[in-house]
């Protein structure tokens, strides 16, 4: 398996969508950006339930992606965050499938 892709969901408790999103802002990503593995790391918000918030990250492999759950600033993260979530969060490891075209028919390579 070549890079992973992904994508953690998480869903706010109501009225806590800010403090989730601020948590993440400042303990999440300036340190996983900095990372050695992380191609990309980014917040997103769904535009039909803005309490559902995505990370979507690209890592370069397997190994990258276990390197980063083990980091201090992702367990500070999760002990911080876990009272700001209305339920426990989705987390999806995932291998492209190549289709279409090569280039847009895949997130990771």
């Amino acid at each position: 398996m070549g890079e992973v892709v992904v994508v953690a969901i998480m869903t706010a408790v109501e009225g806590q969508r800010d403090a989730l999103e601020e948590v993440a802002k400042e303990m999440v990503i300036p340190p996983t950006h900095a990372e050695e593995g992380c191609i990309a790391f980014a917040l997103h918000r769904d535009v039909r339930d803005p309490s559902r918030l995505a990370f979507i990250e690209r890592g370069g492999s397997p190994e990258a992606l276990e390197a980063h759950l083990q980091q201090p600033h992702l367990a500070a993260f999760r002990e911080k965050a876990g009272p700001l979530n209305a339920q426990p969060p989705l987390i999806l490891v995932l291998e492209g499938v190549a289709a279409g075209d090569a280039v847009k028919g895949v997130l990771g390579g």
